[in-house]
């Protein structure tokens, strides 16, 4: 009798325990692929910082190398073709030596403003990537509509504007130079 009772008691606990282990199986299974998820999304959030943050390292890097001397040598020269004989009655080009005159009397300053805005939008960044499991975590959706490159994208394009203006000026000064060159042979 006890042969019998043994016999039904094996098949019964065997069930039990392979059901249990299939469970368990599920839970680490559905575990873990939560977890390999959310390192998904933290990995892309993290490479979306890194690509915003390069974009603005390359813009401050240039704006920085605007500085003020050369910023004062090309007034110096903007100035020079102003009285220049040959470019006295040459009214586009004067129209473009003024045009050059009144935006270097304030790329300085400009330029300091967005390379501060610059800093302050690179620390955010920094912040938020250093944050960046923890933000998608607790509220995601928030913070993602948060990190909206749109508000990046104000200071990059100044700053961008800024650099393409001081580099057509150069570009102005060449042209006359050459002109010049051309017009005393």
């Amino acid at each position: 009798m006890e042969s019998e009772s043994r016999k039904l008691w094996l098949p019964t606990q065997a069930l039990n325990l392979l059901i249990s282990f299939f469970v368990l199986c599920c839970l680490v299974y559905g575990v873990g692929s939560c977890g390999s998820k959310r390192n998904e999304a933290t990995i892309k959030y993290e490479r979306m910082i890194d690509s915003i943050t390069s974009d603005f390292n390359n813009y401050y890097i240039d704006l920085q190398a605007i500085d003020e001397s050369r910023i004062r040598q090309l007034q110096f020269d903007v100035n020079k073709f102003q009285t220049e004989s040959a470019f006295i009655e040459n009214e586009n080009a004067q129209s473009s030596l003024h045009t050059a005159e009144k935006f270097l009397s304030t790329l300085s300053e400009e330029r300091n403003i967005c390379l501060k805005e610059m800093e302050l939008k690179k620390n955010i960044l920094q912040k938020t990537k250093k944050d960046a499991a923890t933000i998608l975590t607790t509220n995601a959706e928030n913070q993602l509509q948060m990190l909206n490159q749109k508000q990046f994208d104000e200071v990059k394009y100044r700053a961008e504007y800024l650099i393409n203006r001081f580099n057509a000026h150069i570009l102005l000064i060449e042209t006359l130079t050459k002109a010049k060159e051309k017009h005393s042979e």
